[in-house]
C-alpha cells in the first residue's frame, strides 16, 4: 500500500483544480487579443497595450493584473513585461511559441464534453452527436501543434494516433 505524505493537509489542490478554467480563459483571451506580442514589442503601459489589443484600458489592466498574479507576466511600476516563460512560449515572435497549441487545447470541441463529464462517466458513452466514442478532433492537430516540430512517428506511436485519419488507433 502506498504511504500517505506527512505534509500538512491543504485545500490548495482542490481550489487550484476548481479554478483551472479561469487560467485557461485568461490565457486564451490574452492570446486572442495578441497581448503577448504587444508586451514584447512595447510600449507596455496599460493605455498603449489597450490600443494595440483593441480593448478597453480597464479590461487590459484587469487581465494583465490577473496574468501577473498567476505568473505568466510581470509588472514593473506601471508597465507589464514578459517573464522568461511568456517571452519564449507565448510571444508569437518566438519560434517556440505555444499560442496555437493553447488555442487547440481550449477549442470548444475539446472542452465542451468536459462540462458534461458526469453524464459521460455514468453512461460510459460520449455526449457528442453521432459519435460512438469520444475522439478528439486530431485532424486539427497539425494546424496547431506542428509548429512545435514534433516528430510524427514517435508522437503517433506514443499516443496511439493515426494523424492523417485523425482517429485513435485501437
Amino acid at each position: 500500500m502506498k504511504s500517505v505524505s506527512s505534509a500538512p493537509v491543504s485545500p490548495a489542490i482542490v481550489f487550484d483544480t476548481l479554478t483551472a478554467y479561469q487560467r485557461t480563459a485568461g490565457l486564451r483571451t490574452a492570446i486572442e487579443l495578441d497581448l503577448f506580442r504587444a508586451i514584447g514589442e512595447g510600449p507596455n503601459d496599460v493605455a498603449s497595450l489597450a490600443r494595440r489589443c483593441g480593448a478597453s484600458e480597464r479590461g487590459i489592466r484587469i487581465l494583465c493584473d490577473y496574468l501577473t498574479v498567476i505568473g505568466l507576466i510581470a509588472k514593473e511600476g506601471s508597465k507589464y513585461i514578459h517573464t522568461p516563460a511568456s517571452s519564449m512560449f507565448l510571444d508569437p515572435r518566438s519560434p517556440a511559441c505555444l499560442a496555437t497549441t493553447a488555442q487547440f487545447l481550449s477549442m470548444p470541441e475539446l472542452t465542451e464534453p468536459f462540462t458534461r463529464l458526469t453524464e459521460i462517466v455514468r453512461s460510459g458513452r460520449t455526449v457528442l452527436q453521432g459519435q460512438e466514442s469520444t475522439v478528439f478532433p486530431y485532424f486539427c492537430l497539425s494546424r496547431y501543434v506542428l509548429p512545435l516540430d514534433i516528430p510524427w512517428p514517435r508522437f503517433t506511436v506514443q499516443r496511439g494516433l493515426d494523424p492523417p485519419a485523425g482517429v485513435l488507433i485501437q
